[in-house]
């Protein structure tokens, strides 16, 4: 199956679904043609009865994703262009509310802050590495954190989840893993590859 953008890459082999946010050079940065196309590569996965478990990771090695392109916003606001938010459609409180009802991994390797950790919040298990860190620096610019504010308490102890979404404070991997943000802890990009194929 082709997806209509080169921003998503989509693999599907072994039973499972690999789609990879290709934006390397703005961090994975959620554009509209990246949301655009990470909404078709999950109905593609969830409308294929011999896949069984989707795998999500950013290209590139520095970033799952940095979140919006603020870039493309600033532009599209400038020209009086003010469409739905990229992030909002992509992002649910889990991908079951777009019928997608088979797990999906978030395979975590970098960055992993504003939409993009809401992004991760939308999958059912998330894997990083060493290296990742994670946050929401919404509050900073004064802009509300969308579905984080939702799934964040879900998922940690409700005091983390209002540090970071009030303070925008950052976390590291290792702290991320201490405070259940993520089920598994890996040294690098290989290994996390490797545990996410484990898991599927």
């Amino acid at each position: 199956m082709t997806i209509s953008t080169d921003t998503i890459l989509y693999e599907a082999r072994n039973n499972i679904a690999y789609i990879t946010l290709n934006r390397p050079e703005s961090l994975n940065a959620i554009s509209r043609e990246l949301g655009r196309g990470l909404r078709e590569a999950l109905d593609v996965f969830k409308d294929d009865p011999d896949l069984y478990v989707a795998i999500i990771i950013g290209s590139g090695g520095r970033a799952f994703s940095a979140g919006m392109d603020l870039k493309e916003r600033a532009s599209l606001d400038a020209a009086g262009d003010r469409p739905e938010s990229p992030i909002r459609r992509p992002l649910v409180s889990s991908y079951a509310d777009r019928g997608v009802f088979k797990p999906v991994i978030a395979a975590i390797d970098g960055y992993c802050v504003a939409g993009g950790l809401e992004m991760s919040l939308s999958c059912d298990i998330r894997v990083a590495t060493r290296q990742s860190q994670f946050g929401l620096p919404e509050a900073r610019w004064s802009i509300f954190p969308g579905h984080a504010v939702h799934n964040l308490s879900r998922m940690i102890p409700l005091g983390e989840a209002l540090n970071m979404m009030l303070t925008g404070t950052r976390i590291d991997s290792q702290r991320a893993y201490d405070i259940g943000l993520i089920q598994h802890l890996v040294e690098d990009r290989d290994e996390l590859l490797q545990k996410c194929d484990e898991i599927a």
